[in-house]
């Protein structure tokens, strides 16, 4: 399977949508596929209805299935409360801009909040009645090695480790990796309830994305580092029928992928990720983008 990536934004105009399936039969790809980050849910029933529905219509024309991935771990600060958030260990959470025209409204959702399951499945629902076929939950990711007080995974924690001091700092110490086995379980239970309401929505197939997949995949945040991202376990949820994985120009500019001989090698990178399949059809999307340059469209 083949997936040329694209975004409403970008579909928004029958000449954008036309380049974009032109496209897509040269260069012989088989899967439409848009994505949702984090926009507000009113301009997501409102000014990117069209854009998708008029998305979804031509891949079914074009007899492809129509795609989307969700990104799942990002919200937006106006449609859930601030309590369904990841906080650091001082109990900040991490607020930031990820689009300039709707200010710094962008956040870490806390995979231990029953609020922030709800903000996704919300998203997926809306999608799934625009006509998607398929979807894909992007990026599973704890900001945060050690989550605040404020966070919901610290009622977790110590509901399932009552006599257990919580770790106040990255130690070799039961309490610390009892943390970090709870998160991870977390986790996965957060993506299997996605995946079987993705089923129940109707959507024929159910994706994930993870962050990174070996430290030379990207040059990836230090966070990312941490013990709390199971690929191996995401990938056998029952309701999960694919792994999607990115190979991006990021590797070869930051030299984070380099060959035997000094020469940069992105070929090793598609590698790595084929290495890593885990017992689930494995897609590698070559993202055309820059994407540590802001504001990068070339």
């Amino acid at each position: 399977m083949n997936i040329l990536p694209t975004s409403p934004e970008r579909m928004a105009t029958p000449e954008q949508l036309e380049r974009y399936f032109d496209d897509m039969r040269r260069w012989n790809y088989d899967v439409a596929y848009s994505a949702f980050y984090a926009f507000p849910l009113a301009e997501l029933r409102s000014v990117f209805r069209k854009p998708y529905e008029d998305f979804v219509r031509m891949a079914h024309d074009c007899g492809c299935p129509a795609c989307i991935q969700i990104q799942s771990t990002v919200g937006f600060l106006d449609d859930t409360a601030l309590e369904c958030a990841q906080y650091n260990t001082d109990n900040t959470p991490y607020i930031y801009q990820h689009y300039i025209s709707y200010g710094k409204k962008n956040f870490f959702g806390s995979f231990a909040a029953p609020g922030w399951l709800h903000y996704i499945k919300t998203i997926a629902e809306i999608l799934r009645g625009y006509g998607f076929d398929w979807v894909v939950f992007e990026e599973p990711m704890f900001k945060f090695d050690i989550p605040g007080t404020k966070d919901k995974l610290f009622e977790r924690f110590r509901e399932a480790f009552p006599d257990l001091p919580y770790p106040t700092h990255q130690s070799e110490s039961e309490n610390y990796y009892r943390l970090q086995e709870l998160k991870s379980n977390i986790l996965v239970d957060f993506y299997r309830r996605l995946a079987e309401f993705a089923r129940k929505l109707g959507f024929q197939k159910c994706g994930i994305m993870p962050w990174f997949f070996v430290p030379t995949h990207e040059n990836t945040p230090m966070e990312t580092w941490n013990s709390c991202c199971p690929i191996s376990k995401l990938a056998f949820l029952p309701d999960v029928d694919f792994i999607v994985v990115r190979m991006q120009p990021d590797n070869v500019h930051a030299e984070a992928i380099i060959g035997s001989g000094g020469e940069q090698m992105p070929q090793i990178s598609y590698l790595e990720n084929l290495a890593q399949n885990l017992g689930k059809p494995n897609i590698s999307v070559n993202n055309p983008t820059y994407e540590h340059i802001l504001n990068s469209s070339d």
